[in-house]
Order: C-alpha cells, then structure tokens, then sequence
C-alpha cells in the first residue's frame, strides 16, 4: 500500500515575552482585554517583531530539526516522497525563526517549504 503519512507539529521554542514592551504599549479603546496583543492588535506588529527565542529557544528549534530529520529519514531519501514533505508556519516571527533552524537540519531541497499562513497564529 501507499506510505504512512504523518503529521508533526512542533510549537515555537522558548521566547522573550517582551513583558515590558508588552505592558508599555496602552490597550487602544475598543480592543477587548483578550485581544490585546493579538494579530488583530495594531500594536501586534511590534510586539511580535521583538518576541524573538531565546538562546535556549535557539537550541531546541535545531534539536527539533535534528530529530525530524531521523524520523523522515525515508521520507527524505526515497525519490518522489520528498515532495509530500512540507513545511508549514505561522505568521510569527517566533515561529518563523524556529521554522528556519529547523530547516537548516533538513536535507537542502528535499523539503517544500510553504509561505507563512496567518491561520496557524495564535488568536
């Protein structure tokens, strides 16, 4: 029969909460307490930009990357199944960084990587 397909999902690793920025940018009128530094946030842009990972952060994104690459080890050298292996990521730029350090453990060009889907932030 066909291949196993599965599905890995992989949180962001360790952030800086930037919780003084956070605190520092004022509610505008009209956002909701459980809106405020979410996506549809004007201040969203900014606060995200500055969540970045940590260095801690940093290592587990490419021990994730690591791992992934043994467990698609097949996956990644058997011809033609490379192209049903891709690489989704939200919108934030936390996720954004652990999706590239990721990557940089996959074998260059065995994996498709898809643009940024704002469906995957949180929010």
């Amino acid at each position: 029969g066909p291949p196993p397909r599965h599905i890995i999902l992989v949180r962001h690793g360790q952030y800086d909460e930037q919780r003084p920025l956070s605190r520092a940018l004022s509610r505008p009128a009209g956002v909701p307490d459980r809106d405020f530094g979410m996506p549809l946030d004007e201040a969203f842009p900014r606060l995200d930009a500055e969540q970045t990972l940590t260095p801690l952060g940093r290592q587990q994104a490419t021990a994730t990357g690591r791992r992934i690459a043994e467990m698609l080890r097949g996956a990644l050298q058997e011809e033609g199944r490379e192209a049903h292996v891709r690489l989704h990521v939200s919108t934030l730029t936390r996720a954004k960084e652990t999706a590239d350090l990721i990557a940089a453990e996959l074998p260059a060009g065995r994996v498709r990587r898809l643009a940024p889907d704002p469906n995957l932030a949180e929010g």
